[in-house]
């Protein structure tokens, strides 16, 4: 079974062409299930309102899966979280919510990169934690 790859497309202003406005993430198999908790979201936008290294606003045009399993996403919004850690490493997540199931991670960026299924865990329970462990933190949504 292949991992699938999702490409995401971010809206642009008129002068740019949308289509270079992207990042492609690699896809979780689905045998590994892993739910973010939907106080993460919320913990995040709020964080952002008064802590300037961590961002938030709305700018996914939309999510693409390319390959030879190319169905169509039956998720209902995406969310992605983008940052970077204090050693300078930039790392990130692309999370669908499924009707039935909540929000799941669904990828990781950069695409090339191994993440393994513990350290996207405990990455996830961290981010609002301790969040002095990141210089910067992006919450970019599709709602």
């Amino acid at each position: 079974m292949s991992v699938p790859i999702y490409k995401v497309i971010f809206k642009g202003i008129k002068e740019n062409d949308e289509s270079k406005l992207n990042l492609v993430f690699k896809g979780i198999r689905s045998d590994k299930r892993i739910n973010i908790p939907s106080q993460l979201i919320l913990n995040l936008k709020e964080i952002s309102k008064s802590v300037q290294n961590v961002i938030s606003y709305q700018n996914i045009s939309e999510v693409i899966k390319v390959g030879k399993d190319s169905s169509r996403l039956s998720y209902i919004y995406y969310f992605i979280i983008l940052y970077t850690s204090i050693d300078g490493k930039k790392k990130g997540f692309l999370i669908g919510n499924e009707k039935k199931l909540g929000d799941i991670l669904i990828g990781t960026w950069p695409f090339n990169d191994e993440f393994p299924t513990e350290k996207i865990s405990d990455t996830i329970s961290n981010l609002v934690k301790n969040i002095e462990n990141y210089k910067e933190i992006c919450l970019i949504s599709s709602v």
